[in-house]
Formats: C-alpha cells, sequence, structure tokens
C-alpha cells in the first residue's frame, strides 16, 4: 500500500507491469470515481483510453475529458463500438482501456457485457479496479484472464468486490449480466481472427518503421 495522488486515500497496485490492460472500475455511483480511476490511472503511468457516457461531453468538462484521452459512449452503444474499440486496442498495444460496465452512477438492474466480449476477442487481461470510500482505498486487483464462461467470472468479480463500500451503496449495480444476453459465438470467432490480422499487420508495421533503411546501413 502506499500514498496516493488524492489526500486521504491509499492506493494498492497488484496490477504488476502488464504492458495493456482492460481496467474494469467499481463500484460506479459518483463522478468521484472517475477522479479516482484517472489518479490511479497517473500514479500507476499507464496510457489509457477510458470510455465515458457522452452526455459527459460538453462545455470545459467535454474538453478536459478529450485531454484526458476519453472516448464518448452512446447510450445505445452496441456491437459497432465494440469493433471500433477492438481496432484501437490492436494498433495501439501499449493502450489499456478503462471501463465502468455500469455505464453510468444511476442504479442498473446489470453490468454492461462490453469489457468482457473485448476480453475474450483479445485475451488482453482484465484488472478489476475497487473504489472503497470506507476504507478510503482504490484497490488495482490481480489481471486475469476471462474464462469464457461469464458466471465463472462473474463470480470471480463478485468475490473480489464483496468488502467494497460505494459511496452511495443503494446505486451500485448487482454484479450480473442480463438475463436476456447471450453469446454469439460465430461472431465472436470472427473478431478473434481479425484481432490477430490487425495485430500481426500494427506489429509489422511498427518492426519496418524500426529497422534501419539502406541509407542508414
Amino acid at each position: 500500500m502506499s500514498r496516493f495522488l488524492i489526500p486521504g486515500w491509499r492506493f494498492v497496485d497488484l496490477s504488476g507491469p502488464a504492458k495493456q490492460l482492460i481496467v474494469v472500475g467499481y463500484p460506479h455511483t459518483s463522478r468521484r470515481d472517475f477522479v479516482l480511476a484517472q489518479a490511479a490511472r497517473f500514479r500507476k503511468g499507464r496510457d489509457m483510453l477510458s470510455l465515458v457516457a457522452e452526455t459527459e461531453f460538453y462545455g470545459l468538462r467535454g474538453a478536459v475529458l478529450r485531454m484526458l484521452g476519453c472516448m464518448p459512449v452512446p447510450r445505445a452503444s452496441g456491437a459497432g463500438l465494440t469493433d471500433e474499440i477492438v481496432k484501437i486496442l490492436a494498433h495501439r498495444p501499449q493502450t489499456s482501456l478503462g471501463i465502468c460496465p455500469e455505464a453510468g452512477i444511476e442504479w442498473r438492474s446489470a453490468w454492461r457485457t462490453g469489457y468482457w466480449v473485448i476480453a475474450m476477442i483479445t485475451g488482453i487481461p482484465v484488472c478489476y479496479v475497487s473504489f472503497d470510500y470506507l476504507r478510503r482505498c482504490v484497490i488495482l486487483h490481480e489481471p486475469v484472464q476471462m474464462t469464457g464462461d461469464p458466471e465463472v467470472d462473474l463470480a470471480h468479480a463478485r468475490s473480489l468486490y464483496s468488502p467494497v463500500t460505494a459511496l452511495r451503496p443503494d446505486d451500485a449495480a448487482p454484479i450480473v449480466f442480463s438475463e436476456a444476453w447471450c453469446v454469439d459465438l460465430h461472431r465472436m470467432q470472427r473478431q478473434r481472427q481479425l484481432w490477430a490480422q490487425m495485430r500481426l499487420s500494427s506489429e509489422v508495421g511498427h518492426h519496418d518503421l524500426s529497422a534501419p533503411t539502406k541509407s542508414e546501413m
């Protein structure tokens, strides 16, 4: 445990040296959580693409969010957004994804599934982050690979978050996915193949740029 950038708060970092993570923040019941998440990001020195509701992008606040590398997310976001994020992460292997699966500070009946789907497509480990207002502590938990079984993965998340107290506990969503949601395995397999192609293309391009030209040899 170490001192944090925000007075009165502590920072526990179990995330290790991984270059690219899907960082899942919970419970998200206040805009203060975003401040804590950004402080953790700067404390860690991590390049982060953070997903934020598009309704937050107005005036000076919107300018600050864009400066911090945040991406506006429509309320009715779906597969198209997932494809876009996968493409960004494939071409920016040093960039992590920051997301709150509640998709807002108001109470919701379930988590959104986007982070899990992206983790399954890309193989990028998930790092759960806790905002614990009782202990005034932000914890970056040890990264884990998604197993492919949502119930197993959510059970692990619940075990990490069970001792955590939100700023507004009644507004914290239950750690479940919607009963109406199901995994589209065929689409996910196609996306995995596309991810592998994009990642390979990105790596080849990086090596080409770093290789010396004939005139330099």
